[in-house]
């Protein structure tokens, strides 16, 4: 017990530099694309996003499939990197749920 672990940490993500990011779909993003992207991963979950939320997704769902594309040598396209963020936005969301559910309860 209290013993750190190695590795990654809860929040302690590298974020992916030049060097990682080498695949078509990570690499370059137009702007417009990225309003697309948007749109995609509101249709995913059938709800709207909330910007910061999804910029925060987004961005750690890019860095995953650019270490992904570099570990399996393969590249993913923009429908995939759409479900990734809608995942990880959910799955944010639910963490920040049972956060607030748990701080509720530690005031009581």
């Amino acid at each position: 017990m209290g013993e750190k672990r190695k590795g990654l940490q809860h929040n302690k993500v590298l974020k992916a530099t030049n060097k990682i990011i080498d695949t078509a779909i990570i690499s370059q993003v137009a702007e417009n694309e990225k309003d697309s992207l948007t749109k995609e991963v509101e249709a995913i979950l059938g709800y709207k996003v909330v910007p910061e939320e999804y910029k925060e997704a987004c961005d750690y769902a890019k860095h995953k499939l650019a270490w992904q594309s570099k570990l399996y040598n393969t590249t993913y396209d923009k429908r995939y990197l759409a479900i990734v963020t809608a995942e990880i936005y959910e799955q944010n969301t639910f963490r920040e749920y049972i956060n607030s559910i748990s701080m509720r309860r530690l005031r009581a």
